[in-house]
């Protein structure tokens, strides 16, 4: 039984002998494929006289490896590949003008993602990782993205200030920021008398990004009489409260750390720790040693 490094790279070198004499000079790419709601090591075959590139789910396979035949598993892959289910147009990435309203941004837990920031643009808040990503549609009513790279960023010949400005305007109309109290998040019925606020996006999909961007920020402010206490229910969500809120420290960082250890998924984990957003100085603080 081979691992899943040993895995990949067999069907990586092996896969163009399943595939018909068109893809000879097709050149193997493995590659780690952005989806909205779950991230896999992908296969890609270029070729130069297309746009587009069919991509293998190589995690989904690998789950059926053992249970099916490798070979069998081999010419399925195949039978994706010429059927082309699932596309990437490379020609986008290639045009920043073309990329430029398709982007947003997206939050993660630090921790553990040292080679994305050594590769990528970002921007650190406490032990939270701010990334950039580009969407772009693939078959009907789902949605995948590309994570902008350095060599992206290169190639288009812009800066990460300039990248986060493009981002911001576009997140809010790809992914439209949402408000809401806690009552009216959970219950569906609108509460004006409730100090909690939900802050996340109309998708409920990696909404988090949405506090981070100015005018959300500025409206949460506006609604708490100043600066307010953000704790980081997941990737997808914040709850906001005001600081004088009769909660101590010390109860919300272990009722985060219950949650995180017994609700939210580990790959939506967003940080250990709440925060806290001075109108002051208009940053936001971890509230680690507090």
């Amino acid at each position: 039984m081979m691992n899943f490094n040993e895995f990949k790279e067999h069907v990586r070198e092996a896969i163009l002998d399943y595939l018909p004499e068109e893809y000879a000079d097709a050149e193997v790419c493995l590659t780690e494929v952005e989806k909205l709601d779950n991230s896999y090591t992908g296969m890609i075959l270029k070729q130069e006289h297309k746009s587009s590139s069919p991509i293998i789910n190589l995690d989904q396979s690998f789950k059926q490896y053992g249970k099916v035949p490798l070979e069998e598993l081999m010419v399925k892959m195949a039978k994706v590949i010429k059927a082309s289910q699932l596309i990437v147009d490379e020609d986008m990435l290639e045009s920043y003008e073309k990329c430029k309203s398709q982007l947003f941004m997206r939050l993660a837990s630090a921790s553990g993602k040292e080679s994305i920031m050594e590769s990528s643009p970002y921007r650190l808040i406490g032990d939270i990782l701010l990334t950039y990503y580009v969407l772009f549609p693939a078959e009907a009513s789902s949605f995948y993205s590309a994570r902008v790279n350095n060599r992206l960023m290169r190639d288009w010949g812009i800066s990460e200030e300039e990248l986060y400005e493009d981002a911001v305007k576009s997140t809010v109309k790809l992914f439209p920021p949402t408000i809401t109290t806690l009552v009216e998040a959970t219950t569906g019925i609108a509460d004006d008398e409730c100090e909690a606020l939900v802050v996340s996006n109309k998708q409920m999909m990696f909404g988090a990004a949405a506090l981070f961007i100015p005018s959300v920020t500025s409206e949460v402010v506006e609604r708490m009489g100043g600066g307010f206490i953000a704790i980081p229910s997941s990737v997808h969500e914040w709850l906001v409260i005001s600081t004088n809120s009769e909660f101590r420290m010390k109860d919300l960082r272990e009722t985060l750390k219950q949650a995180n250890q017994t609700v939210t998924r580990p790959e939506d984990i967003l940080s250990w720790v709440p925060y806290y957003y001075s109108a002051e100085e208009g940053v936001f603080h971890a509230l680690d040693n507090r």
